[in-house]
């Protein structure tokens, strides 16, 4: 019978009969291999529903990283667009340099700079190189190149502005900064007082300090040539820094030589004594300044007298 196959195994479930077993054994194997097969059944389910799960979080993370993709391939296709709008469009084309009010850099060398970047695109304009351009003339002491949508270049320019020459071995122009920036031109010797006392070779080796010195004389030119309410003060040809016997430390006296031929020395050690030495030299002026023979020297650095000065004329004898 067909119960009986099934449950002693004569066709399909031979395995489960064995030498010596009753019927209950085989019975009981049986129900047990049924059991068996509906935990690996569930089991199986279990593995099925696992792979689904990881396959959709593979897919979903898939989709993500597909996604990004296709967001910066947007972008960058946009914004290659816009690049090559901006380089290949005719509306910014450099149609105008602007450039700020020069005094000292020539019409011819500014047009030399400028007019090579006319009609190239504004965005091909090298800033740096165009700036490090400007900043090798020498009359240049910043500079600042900027573009002015759409079409406009601007040149924002700072030149040295001197106020003396500066003897070291050659003749240098120096700006208010005591900075010597180029050498002076014959034509520019007699227009501004020359600076002596420093050597070439001190300034190169001693540079800060060097500056530091020039920067005390400018700011007695300043002095002295400020404005003045009763009268002009006369002409510095030439201004000679006397520094202590130690060493080039600190300025001990300022010699000015006048156009007159007349030789002044003051006190230079500070700017309370540069500015109490012209107080004297206004108040001595004023009484020999329009006498003739016009005095040799005028001595203001009497620290051993503070109140005497000296004014000396042509053969050494005072004269007040």
């Amino acid at each position: 019978m067909f119960w009986k196959r099934v449950v002693f195994g004569k066709k399909k479930n031979r395995k489960l009969r064995q030498p010596g077993d009753s019927t209950l054994a085989r019975l009981f194997r049986f129900l047990k291999g049924l059991t068996s097969k509906k935990n690996s059944a569930r089991q199986g389910k279990g593995r099925i529903r696992k792979i689904l799960k990881e396959t959709s979080s593979y897919a979903l993370q898939v989709g993500r990283v597909l996604g990004m993709i296709t967001l910066v391939l947007s972008v960058g296709g946009c914004l290659y667009k816009l690049r090559s709008y901006l380089y290949h469009s005719s509306s910014f084309s450099i149609g105008h340099i602007t450039v700020s009010p020069l005094k000292y850099v020539s019409a011819e060398t500014s047009s030399s700079l400028t007019n090579l970047y006319m009609g190239r695109n504004i965005f091909e304009v090298d800033i740096r190189a165009l700036e490090k351009q400007w900043a090798l003339l020498p009359n240049v002491e910043w500079v600042h190149v900027r573009r002015q949508m759409p079409n406009v270049l601007v040149v924002d320019v700072v030149e040295h502005e001197p106020v003396g020459i500066a003897s070291l071995d050659r003749n240098y122009m120096i700006d208010a900064q005591g900075v010597p920036y180029r050498c002076a031109r014959k034509e520019e010797e007699g227009l501004f007082p020359v600076v002596t006392g420093i050597t070439r070779s001190w300034y190169q080796t001693h540079k800060e300090h060097a500056e530091a010195l020039l920067r005390q004389a400018v700011f007695f030119l300043k002095l002295y040539h400020g404005h003045h309410e009763e009268y002009a003060r006369p002409k510095i040809e030439e201004v000679r820094l006397v520094f202590h016997e130690e060493g080039t430390e600190s300025i001990e006296n300022l010699v000015l030589y006048l156009e007159s031929g007349i030789e002044v020395w003051l006190d230079g050690r500070s700017s309370q004594s540069m500015r109490q030495g012209l107080v004297y030299f206004d108040s001595i002026w004023r009484n020999v300044g329009k006498k003739k023979p016009l005095p040799a020297a005028i001595l203001i650095n009497n620290r051993a007298h503070p109140d005497w000065i000296i004014v000396r004329g042509a053969e050494e004898e005072p004269l007040l």
